[in-house]
């Protein structure tokens, strides 16, 4: 009873911390923030690299450090982070004052990535899934708030109000992190056997290898869906100045995440892997196919479906862990994919000038081509670690 009611604290904490983190009443106009200052379109996008940058260099030392320091202390670092980074933007007036807030933003990214996922396995192993897409669901909703809420304070306050009142919200996320409690005092995540310790390498190519693809490909999806939803909707006479509503449509829809983990509720998470890497490679193929207002349907419904993808993902990513008896080094480990996934999504950008030059049918039916090649991958996966499973138990 004692560990239930300290567990719904934590993530009651965790969910505060989201829903104010996610309350960014700036972001329409980030771009105007900078310029205001004489901060040039090509000093602007210096400081997106800085930003990409400082997460890549910064997130495998960052998840050394979490298994080290902590997952609660780390998170709390990574709130502190932020929190500093908002003040520094705004009292910043040059590009060197920019380029450290943006440095901050991505240490307080590198130091959260894979820790939450770490903390939150090391809460609840079994309620992961559930615990991790409410906790995102919040964080969408805090997008969605703030969104609503930009023209208000916009009107009645200007740009300085829209910054004052998101480093507010930042401070407030920071006093909910404070309050967990440090992972010593949850339930301790059993350790797996031994295995013969070739067997185990080949164990983690394999497993690797998945895991890159899977995080790789939901990326680039991503990163499509920013690309080209403006481009869709445009194409069907709808005017741009829509486009806002149609983004708070997607985000509001993803707010239903955690009711489909929890309708699900399966423990097989290969089995959740294959049915949404299936439904994601179909909506992909439609998106391509259809020519009318009728694609708006699969638009709208994508971007929770790869969301629900990356719930299982990184329940996947910890499962493996275990396996591996890799526990000690959780956030490391979880940090270390998601670097190389973010080294794929920086290489795919690099390459974006000629993407964009693309039709939208060879686009995302080639995505829909590599969702449903990952769909082999994981039944591949599966099949292997049946049989492997199978192989020991007859020994």
């Amino acid at each position: 009873m004692i560990k239930r009611l300290c567990s719904c604290k934590n993530l009651f904490a965790l969910k505060m911390m989201s829903l104010f983190g996610g309350l960014i009443f700036y972001a329409p106009v980030a771009l105007l923030i900078r310029t205001r200052t004489s901060i040039t379109f090509s000093q602007f996008f210096i400081l997106q690299a800085i930003l990409s940058i400082s997460i890549f260099i910064f997130e495998v030392p960052c998840g050394y450090i979490s298994d080290h320091l902590g997952y609660k202390n780390t998170l709390v670092l990574s709130s502190l982070c932020i929190f500093i980074a908002r003040v520094l933007m705004f009292f910043s007036d040059s590009f060197l004052l920019f380029s450290v807030e943006a440095a901050l933003e991505g240490l307080s990214c590198a130091f959260s990535s894979g820790t939450l996922s770490a903390y939150l396995y090391h809460l609840s192993k079994e309620d992961f899934a559930q615990n991790i897409s409410a906790i995102g669901s919040y964080s969408d909703a805090g997008f969605i708030l703030s969104t609503l809420g930009f023209s208000l304070i916009l009107f009645f306050g200007g740009i300085d109000a829209l910054l004052l009142a998101t480093i507010v919200c930042s401070f407030i996320s920071f006093l909910f992190t404070c309050t967990l409690e440090k992972q010593d005092n949850l339930q301790q995540i059993p350790r797996c056997k031994s295995t013969d310790k070739s067997h185990r390498h080949r164990q983690f190519a394999l497993s690797d290898f998945t895991i890159i693809a899977l995080m790789g490909i939901i990326s680039i999806a991503f990163i499509l869906i920013n690309f080209f939803y403006v481009t869709i909707v445009l194409q069907l006479g709808i005017n741009e100045s829509y486009m806002t509503v149609f983004i708070l449509i997607y985000s509001g829809i993803q707010l239903i995440t955690p009711c489909i983990i929890k309708q699900l509720r399966t423990k097989d998470v290969f089995f959740s892997l294959k049915l949404f890497l299936f439904i994601a490679a179909v909506i992909a193929f439609a998106i391509a196919s259809l020519q009318n207002f009728l694609v708006l349907v699969p638009m709208l419904l994508f971007p929770t479906v790869l969301t629900v993808l990356q719930v299982y993902l990184e329940q996947y990513q910890n499962a493996r862990i275990d396996r591996l008896n890799l526990g000690e080094n959780r956030a490391t480990v979880l940090s270390l994919y998601s670097m190389v996934s973010r080294l794929i999504e920086i290489l795919f950008l690099l390459g974006s000038s000629v993407i964009s030059n693309l039709s939208i049918y060879p686009v995302f039916l080639t995505l829909s081509v590599f969702l449903l090649f990952s769909l082999s991958i994981v039944i591949f996966q599966n099949k292997h670690n049946h049989l492997s499973n199978k192989s020991n138990s007859s020994k």
